[in-house]
């Protein structure tokens, strides 16, 4: 009989540790009690997230994020060809604005001073025409005129008196005074 007891006692040790166990899981889940209102918000929140997903024809927001970081990538691409075109309207000017006589000197002023001018519905060429007749002094010389920096003009070796030296310079056949 002694040793009924003993497996008896033993039995009971661990009986009274498996309900020290129950009772703390029972208190863990009862300090907890079933939140249903914040259930059901988790509820909307996953079905109006798949709404939408679907309405935009995704799987994930991962998918989401991919294809948004394409499309910043395409508006930079997109924002790269425009700078280009831009500068080909630029150059595409300055080849105009050469090829009506004026002096490579003032090409990026005179692009300048027109694009502030032309607009959608103005013409470049027209407006460079106009430009043209109101800024002559922009034109090339053909003959440009050479000044001597000569103190004294009698001593000068080239020629002999100021009215020979100018009446060479206006029949062309020196370029300095």
């Amino acid at each position: 009989m002694k040793e009924t007891i003993e497996t008896t006692n033993e039995n009971t040790e661990e009986t009274q540790e498996n309900i020290q166990e129950n009772t703390t899981e029972e208190n863990q889940t009862s300090k907890q009690p079933f939140d249903y209102k914040k259930e059901r918000e988790e509820r909307i929140k996953h079905k109006t997230e798949k709404n939408f997903l679907n309405e935009i024809g995704v799987k994930s927001m991962d998918e989401i994020k991919q294809k948004l970081e394409s499309l910043d990538t395409y508006v930079n691409e997109l924002n790269n060809l425009k700078s280009e075109l831009e500068k080909s309207k630029v150059n595409g000017y300055k080849v105009e604005i050469l090829k009506s006589g004026f002096d490579d000197r003032f090409a990026d002023y005179i692009v300048h001073d027109l694009q502030s001018q032309v607009s959608e519905g103005k013409d470049f060429n027209k407006e460079l025409n106009k430009y043209k007749e109101s800024n002559p002094q922009f034109l090339k010389n053909e003959k440009a005129i050479k000044y001597t920096t000569s103190s004294d003009f009698e001593s000068s070796k080239s020629a002999t008196s100021t009215n020979q030296r100018m009446n060479d310079f206006l029949s062309g056949k020196t370029t300095t005074i």
